[in-house]
């Protein structure tokens, strides 16, 4: 979903046209960036840990686990665009938030991968 690093107003979305020649719209998810980064002799391990919004902890323990073997771990973390209308819209235009939190259990992946990392 590499379309969720883009901002809601980026032109780059589904029915829009860039105009700008040198702003191509050349969407690379994280995964495929670090993959593309690294030299070929390093291994990049996926795991989901949990969605954005949803209460579901059931990868969270793969992910952590994965993180304490690692030498390094990269947490991609945040919101869906507020114009994606296929998931839950937390905020958006005319659409604020009360406060600055990761929904879901986001921030608690965070710690338990923070936990595993420096044990």
């Amino acid at each position: 979903m590499a379309g969720a690093l883009l901002s809601d107003y980026n032109g780059c979305g589904k029915g829009y046209v860039n105009d700008q020649p040198d702003r191509p719209c050349n969407i690379v998810s994280v995964l495929a960036a670090a993959r593309a980064a690294l030299p070929k002799t390093s291994s990049v391990h996926f795991e989901r840990g949990c969605d954005y919004t949803d209460m579901d902890s059931s990868g969270m323990a793969s992910a952590v686990s994965a993180a304490a073997a690692a030498d390094a771990a990269v947490l991609v973390v945040g919101l869906i665009s507020g114009f994606n209308k296929e998931h839950l819209q937390i905020e958006g235009e005319a659409h604020d938030r009360v406060n600055l939190t990761l929904p879901g259990l986001q921030a608690e992946l965070i710690q338990k991968v923070m936990d595993a990392a420096w044990s």
